[in-house]
């Protein structure tokens, strides 16, 4: 598990860097809820 500080010190200082781990973050959070409700509804 990732320190919020660190993690938060990291993104203010670069936001290029926030920018892409957000995506990465969100894209694999909606690859996780896309398999989570395949398998629950079909």
């Amino acid at each position: 598990m990732i320190d919020l500080t660190i993690l938060k010190e990291l993104i203010s200082r670069n936001k290029h860097f926030s920018k892409t781990i957000h995506e990465k973050l969100f894209k694999s959070s909606f690859n996780i809820l896309k398999v989570i409700f395949c398998k629950k509804y079909f």
